[in-house]
């Protein structure tokens, strides 16, 4: 938060004008990606071109400018079909995380009855 607001109401405001666009263009992708797959009747990475550089829009519009609108719409639409990609052809870009209840170390305070004892 560069802008450093004072008091409760302008850093929720803050925080509203930033996370409001990104859950915007999370939509739009969704939405527009549907409607093309939808009215093609072909699900492939024009779709998700499309929906991608659709939320780049999204983005562009809540920054005010072309400047930050047009690269983040290409950036969106390349990683969209990038995403596409991974999907049809199984790969992965970032390794799987396998995900624990519990803090950092809760292998050391797991006191079940079902773990092996080494």
């Amino acid at each position: 938060m560069y802008t450093k607001p004072q008091g409760y109401v302008p850093t929720l405001g803050a925080y509203v004008r930033s996370t409001v666009p990104l859950a915007g263009a999370g939509a739009v992708f969704a939405a527009v990606t549907c409607a093309s797959t939808s009215l093609r009747g072909k699900d492939d990475k024009l779709n998700y071109f499309l929906g991608g550089s659709a939320a780049g829009g999204i983005i562009g519009v809540a920054a005010r400018t072309f400047r930050v609108g047009v690269p983040v719409a290409a950036f969106l639409g390349l990683s969209a079909i990038l995403y596409k990609d991974s999907k049809d052809n199984g790969w992965k870009l970032f390794p799987g995380v396998t995900h624990r209840v519990g803090s950092f170390d809760h292998v050391s305070y797991d006191f079940t009855l079902q773990k092996s004892h080494k």
